[in-house]
């Protein structure tokens, strides 16, 4: 007789029948007669004992008795566990095995059974309102059954895996019911206090369902999980889920003032989600490399369009070097804002669209790049067109400064103080092209800052050639001119009276070299 270990099932039986999911049954179980008549008789037979063999024989009895009252307190908690290893394994004969096994040592594994069968009691279920994550429940519970079989069909190994067995089941589903979250019968349930305020959050509710049907899979997603216990992956699950919300709102779609922008959102909903993993991880992921770069082009497009399209008359450059310059920037401008893709995009076929958005914004870069360039080249080319006329300010103040006819017309080309002010007015225009998108500006109509620099040009040239002409010194100006840097003079080409002209203006000095 193994006196410690009836010790041992004496005060674990004492636990199990004050326990109050069996206290009643208990009463009932143990006020049948057949339980007193059975202590009677062991009392009457212990009133007769007389010999030490008649002792052994009445304490086996005793020991009997005792296990048979033991095993009906221990029965309700483990008739109910092997009853649930029954439901998720389909095999009879081995729960029974199991039993038979547990019962012999019930008071080393009835707590943690126990809390196994209150842990699957506190999880929610469907008998009522409908939960959000039912199926992550009935999945983990699918997963358990696997666990249950595995150790079931090994009877031979319950006494080395028991253990393992218990304390797994423990963990994973008295973790499984800490999650609060698997009460939760509404989308809403899920929304933190600021988000419960945001009337817009319903936007996305369509994105948040797929989310909630994709997520709920707790098979590992990767190595790392591999490891972890089932009831942490549907934490994290959640925590996934949650966070999906998060970056929905974050991308503030939901306030924008642009109803095409947000009928454009909505039209991806079922593909924000459709690679397998992590939903907030693939959600992230999809918002930062498809959608943003969509939005970003999308929101230049409407830019671009929005502005007023310009009138532009490619006549008033029709006589200007660079003509060929404006006109392709002309023409391409025109047909960029022929090509608007906005005003259809909501009958474009979905496949369709981020191509569609992405060639029309490719266009309006070209565009741009294309204008640029341009701009660059004019602003150069109307520069050089100053630099090389106010270099000759000097030599004209010689020619006028003896010839007040001419001062005016010298003014105009220079002056800040005269009405004309060509130079001065030329300077500003190509000023005026320091950034990108002025050039555009300054062909228009309404600005017309090109056709008129191109008219100051003109005129300046003109009042230039008709200063020389008035100063009779037009042809000396052109014989100087033809030797470039060149200051040497041979015998084949001296011209005595062009010198004494050119010397009398002042528009030269004379300076010799002895070769002797």
């Amino acid at each position: 007789m193994d006196k410690l270990k009836i010790k041992n099932r004496y005060e674990e039986a004492l636990k199990l029948k004050s326990r109050e999911q069996y206290a009643k049954a208990l009463k009932d179980e143990l006020s049948k007669q057949e339980w007193k008549d059975e202590l009677d008789d062991l009392s009457t037979h212990m009133e007769s004992i007389a010999s030490e063999k008649e002792y052994e024989k009445f304490m086996n009895k005793l020991v009997d008795l005792f296990d048979k009252v033991y095993e009906k307190i221990a029965a309700p908690g483990l008739d109910k566990f092997i009853e649930w290893i029954k439901e998720n394994s389909k095999n009879e004969t081995n729960a029974d095995k199991l039993r038979a096994f547990l019962i012999k040592d019930y008071e080393k594994y009835s707590s943690k059974i126990d809390d196994i069968l209150a842990a699957i009691d506190s999880l929610p279920n469907d008998k009522g309102e409908k939960r959000i994550f039912s199926s992550m429940i009935t999945k983990f519970q699918t997963e358990q059954k696997s666990v249950v079989l595995n150790f079931l069909n090994k009877p031979d190994l319950f006494v080395n895996n028991i253990d393992a067995f218990l304390d797994s089941l423990k963990t994973e589903f008295e973790g499984l019911a800490g999650l609060s979250e698997l009460s939760y019968t509404s989308v809403e349930d899920l929304y933190n206090d600021e988000q419960k305020k945001d009337q817009t959050i319903s936007f996305y509710i369509t994105i948040i369902n797929n989310a909630l049907a994709e997520g709920q899979s707790i098979k590992a997603i990767d190595d790392a999980e591999k490891n972890h216990k089932l009831w942490i992956r549907a934490q994290s699950r959640i925590t996934s889920i949650k966070k999906c919300i998060s970056i929905l709102e974050k991308t503030g779609i939901a306030k924008s003032n642009d109803e095409d922008l947000k009928y454009l959102f909505t039209r991806f909903d079922k593909e924000m989600l459709k690679t397998k993993g992590d939903v907030s991880r693939v959600l992230c992921e999809y918002i930062e490399k498809t959608w943003d770069p969509l939005q970003t082009k999308y929101e230049a497009i409407k830019s671009f369009y929005e502005e007023e399209e310009l009138e532009i008359d490619e006549n008033d450059w029709v006589n200007y070097e660079k003509k060929a310059d404006l006109d392709i920037l002309l023409l391409t401008y025109r047909k960029v804002r022929a090509d608007n893709v906005l005003p259809t995009l909501r009958s474009t076929s979905l496949d369709k669209v981020g191509s569609t958005i992405s060639k029309c914004h490719s266009s309006i870069i070209e565009f741009q790049n294309l204008e640029s360039s341009t701009r660059v080249t004019i602003k150069q080319h109307i520069e050089d067109f100053y630099k090389q006329y106010a270099a000759k300010r000097s030599m004209l103040e010689k020619l006028v400064a003896k010839q007040e006819q001419l001062k005016n017309q010298f003014d105009s080309l220079y002056s800040e103080n005269s009405r004309d002010k060509l130079l001065p007015n030329i300077k500003s225009g190509y000023e005026s092209l320091n950034i990108d998108g002025t050039l555009l500006l300054a062909m228009s109509k309404d600005n017309a800052t090109i056709y008129e620099t191109l008219s100051d040009m003109k005129k300046a040239k003109e009042t230039f050639m008709n200063i020389l002409k008035q100063s009779q010194m037009e042809e000396q100006l052109e014989w100087i001119n033809s030797f470039g840097d060149n200051t040497t003079i041979e015998i084949s080409n001296f011209d005595r009276q062009k010198l004494e002209d050119l010397l009398s203006k002042g528009l030269i000095t004379l300076s010799f070299t002895k070769t002797f």
